[in-house]
């Protein structure tokens, strides 16, 4: 694979000029030119931190591997580009926390370029009529700042966090291996399921009774049972709704709060688009070949089995496995033969949930953020869930398939940590507009998507009054622009919604809910796989093991 990790050639693979790009930031481009051998051990099917992940962990294994990415630049939504001249993004997604670890010693990225912060930023949660408070990694500051609210909070908090960290090695055992069928399950994974089972009892009887209580709950009745403090139940339970069909009233909400929020490890310095440069060393490395503006049209099959891809082309590249990084439905509806599954199987991919909700706002600002009253260090991050009830409101406009009046915002300034993002003194705000509707009633348009704009910008600006004068550019790319630049099924960030039915060896579906589809050597190694997350790498680490496995069965 001849890859350069910083400015890209003006030719692309086919040899007719291109514009420049890459998967990065300013020196970060990176650019590939196509091998000459055409036959694979494997095609991995899109270049996200999934699909390199899976890439990596094949080559490691001594597959002969190639990724082959529809769009000019490798990266998929963490690639990183230049969204208004001199500044850039960090990818779609910016929170490089879910990266699981897992992952990073796997394919010793560290080594390969990625660093990690030693800890992350506070959280600033941004509340109604100017109400504040700040969540720090350090839990004796958190009790601090809720004890100016509330003292029952601050105590009930620690008590809150205690019981977390003795639940979370339940957690990362099931995030970190591939999920067991409890129904099909032979003697090795029976011996998992036995491990995981004396795992939970040895946390002691009342612990294991609340942990199977709770994790069925909604995050209101859960967290309603902790803190009276409303700022604070909706910050914590904010995240946990990320790439849901849900609100905080939802049964089932704690669980995809314990799967997203108890999944996180170290940030990586550079966001998402960070963590796809280091896997692109790393794939590079093991000798993974890529090729860009490569866009599959079919995965061919013969006799029930993958025998090859064809691209938009014309061109057909054999191949005895495809790990499709797509999402599920693209992968079993659009890129397989119409008689390639059996009704049955394709009923079943079309029930496949996966509405976006999520829109994505870059904004270039000639000077730092500053929310006001704030006296403690650079503001990193912001959420602005007000309390559980607007939380439900912002939810009941996205099932009406309305944009919300008031959505609720992830705000990250990625510059800080990387000043290279934007010019000297200036910032770059990524912003996760949530509640936005991918099928909104009567389509979006330019001036939908402006008004969209205002609304994020004019919730933000209620806490920071100084941003309007400070706004250099601004880009809204709405889920159903996420759809069509990132081939997303339904513009789902996560490529199938998060929820009880659609996890562990459900995810996305019974059929394929271990990776393996019913089609044999096609993989499903995306985020709609488990353990879900753009940004998390484990789906594609874990259905690269899950082939390597086949193939030596």
């Amino acid at each position: 694979m001849d890859v350069r990790l910083g400015h890209a050639p003006r030719r692309r693979v086919d040899g007719r000029a291109r514009r420049p790009g890459g998967a990065g930031h300013a020196g970060g481009g990176i650019a590939v030119n196509a091998p000459t051998r055409e036959r694979f051990d494997c095609v991995v099917i899109g270049s996200g931190i999934n699909g390199l992940a899976a890439a990596a962990t094949l080559a490691r294994a001594e597959r002969r591997v190639l990724v082959l990415e529809a769009s000019e630049q490798l990266g998929g939504t963490a690639a990183g580009e230049e969204f208004h001249p001199g500044y850039r993004t960090v990818g779609v997604h910016h929170d490089a926390a879910l990266l699981r670890p897992l992952v990073t010693r796997s394919l010793d990225l560290e080594r390969h370029g990625l660093v990690l912060r030693r800890s992350p930023a506070p959280t600033v949660l941004a509340g109604g009529d100017g109400a504040r408070l700040v969540l720090h990694a350090d839990a004796d500051r958190t009790r601090e700042e809720i004890a100016a609210h509330s003292r029952r909070d601050a105590e009930s908090y620690g008590a809150w966090r205690a019981q977390l960290g003795r639940f979370r090695p339940i957690v990362e055992r099931l995030l970190d291996a591939p999920p067991s069928d409890p129904f099909e399950a032979d003697f090795a994974e029976l011996g998992t399921l036995a491990k995981t089972g004396l795992a939970l009892r040895l946390l002691g009887g009342r612990d294991m009774t609340e942990f199977l209580r709770i994790l069925p709950m909604s995050l209101a009745d859960w967290l309603g049972g902790w803190f009276e403090t409303d700022l604070l139940a909706a910050g914590i339970a904010a995240g946990g709704l990320e790439g849901t069909w849900m609100g905080p009233r939802s049964e089932g909400s704690v669980f995809t709060w314990f799967a997203h929020e108890q999944s996180r490890g170290p940030e990586a310095v550079g966001g998402p688009a960070a963590v796809a440069r280091a896997l692109l060393a790393a794939a590079r490395a093991s000798g993974v070949e890529c090729r860009t503006e490569a866009e599959v049209r079919r995965v061919c099959v013969e006799d029930g089995g993958v025998r090859g891809v064809e691209l938009a082309g014309g061109q057909h590249l054999a191949c005895g496995a495809v790990a499709a990084a797509c999402g599920p439905r693209r992968a079993l509806l659009d890129l397989l033969p119409p008689t390639a599954l059996e009704p049955r199987h394709a009923d079943a991919a079309g029930s496949i949930r996966c509405r976006g909700g999520i829109a994505k706002l870059d904004v270039a600002l000639s000077g730092p953020l500053e929310l006001a009253g704030h006296g403690g260090p650079a503001v990193e991050r912001v959420c602005t869930a007000e309390g559980l009830e607007a939380l439900e409101r912002a939810f009941d406009a996205l099932k009406y398939r309305r944009a919300s009046e008031r959505p609720w915002l992830d705000v990250r300034v990625p510059s800080h940590a990387d000043p290279t993002l934007a010019p000297d003194g200036h910032h770059v705000l990524s912003i996760l507009v949530h509640n936005a509707p991918a099928d909104l009633a009567g389509g979006w348009d330019d001036e939908r998507r402006a008004e969209l704009t205002g609304r994020a910008l004019d919730t933000l600006t209620a806490h920071a009054p100084t941003l309007p004068e400070r706004v250099v550019a601004t880009r809204c790319t709405t889920p159903d622009q996420l759809a069509e630049r990132h081939r997303l099924d339904g513009g789902h960030l996560y490529q199938a919604e998060r929820a009880l039915d659609q996890a562990l060896f459900l995810r996305p579906n019974a059929d394929c809910g271990r990776y393996a589809t019913p089609v044999g050597g096609l993989f499903l190694c995306g985020s709609g796989s488990h353990p879900p997350g753009p940004a998390s790498g484990a789906a594609g680490l874990l259905a690269a093991r899950a082939m390597l496995a086949a193939r030596q069965g």
